[in-house]
């Protein structure tokens, strides 16, 4: 795989509430139960409240790379 990357950028982490994914899960209609209860996450064999892949988007608003930085490692 790293044979066909352009540019690997630095790992990062960033914290995710629980109320953020809520507010997500709502703006988009999703009423899957483990986004919203912690028992019903566990019961499906997470070990908290997942995140959904979706919210990576979001993360790009908030502390990760922004674009501008992402186009400056070309």
């Amino acid at each position: 795989m790293k044979d066909i990357l352009v540019h690997e950028l630095e790992p990062y982490s960033v914290t995710v509430g629980k109320g953020k994914i809520k507010e997500l899960m709502i703006a988009i209609g999703d009423d899957n139960p483990f986004f919203y209860s912690l028992g019903s996450a566990k019961d499906a064999g997470y070990d908290g409240t997942p995140v959904p892949l979706t919210f990576l988007q979001i993360i790009d608003y908030h502390g990760s790379y922004g674009f501008q930085e992402k186009m400056e490692v070309c």
